[in-house]
């Protein structure tokens, strides 16, 4: 699954980009059903391409996988 997100979704990855690059459409909740994996890989996706260094974006991901483990 972790491969496909990566590689084989570069077309939906390009239009939430495109989509949050209208400031239209921002602010923007960004969600899916279990709202770690694929939620957590896109918004780190968008953090890096804003420039948040990656430590921060990593630590990130981190808090959130640890939260899950625990609810």
């Amino acid at each position: 699954m972790y491969h496909h997100m990566a590689f084989g979704s570069q077309d939906k990855i390009r239009e939430i980009i495109f989509l949050l690059s209208d400031a239209g459409n921002v602010p923007a909740l960004i969600h899916c059903t279990g709202g770690k994996d694929r939620t957590g890989f896109v918004t780190a996706i968008i953090q890096l391409f804003l420039g948040v260094h990656y430590e921060s974006v990593m630590m990130d991901c981190l808090k959130s996988l640890k939260q899950n483990l625990i609810d």
